[in-house]
């Protein structure tokens, strides 16, 4: 997961974030990571649960669909806080952060353990499909994710752009 924490430069009216339209851009940004992420996990987990299947039959399939579901739930919940709270100033997106993720490990350490101590066959989920899916489906969220963040335009780390001139003839287009 990536954390984003606003676009406006540090002030007394940036706390908020929407006094200079950086709370918006701070959640088209978060949303376009989550997209980004969902997309990648999405591809990955189904090149995992392609291979588990054909080597492992249904229960490979079953093991690995379960794996990549933790982990998109598991990555989803943590985006769509990102998202909540991308505006937010930085002490609240921390905390936000924090309690996510320990809500999201909570959880997904409650899922696992109803699942190995309260089915009835707990061999039922073949362990290494699971692990495996789940490592390529974050693979695939972590990749997609920095190739977006890559690609998203970063106010800090852009060239200041000069409006166009008017005595200029080109109109200030680029050459």
């Amino acid at each position: 997961m990536t954390t984003v924490t606003g676009a406006v430069p540090p002030g007394p009216a940036s706390s908020v974030g929407a006094s200079h339209g950086g709370g918006v851009i701070a959640i088209q940004r978060a949303r376009t990571l989550l997209f980004a992420g969902l997309l990648g996990a999405h591809a990955a987990a189904l090149l995992a649960i392609g291979v588990s299947a054909v080597a492992m039959g249904k229960r490979g399939l079953f093991a690995a669909l379960f794996g990549a579901a933790l982990v998109i739930v598991f990555q989803v919940i943590g985006q769509a806080v990102q998202v909540r709270f991308a505006a937010a100033d930085t002490r609240t997106v921390l905390a936000a952060t924090l309690a996510s993720f320990g809500f999201r490990v909570g959880l997904m350490l409650f899922v696992l353990y109803a699942w190995f101590n309260l089915a009835s066959d707990p061999a039922s989920l073949a362990r290494v499909p699971l692990v495996v899916s789940a490592a390529l489906t974050v693979t695939g969220w972590l990749a997609a994710e920095a190739y977006a963040l890559h690609r998203l335009r970063v106010p800090y780390f852009d060239e200041p752009t000069q409006a166009p001139d008017s005595s200029d003839p080109s109109g200030g287009e680029a050459k």
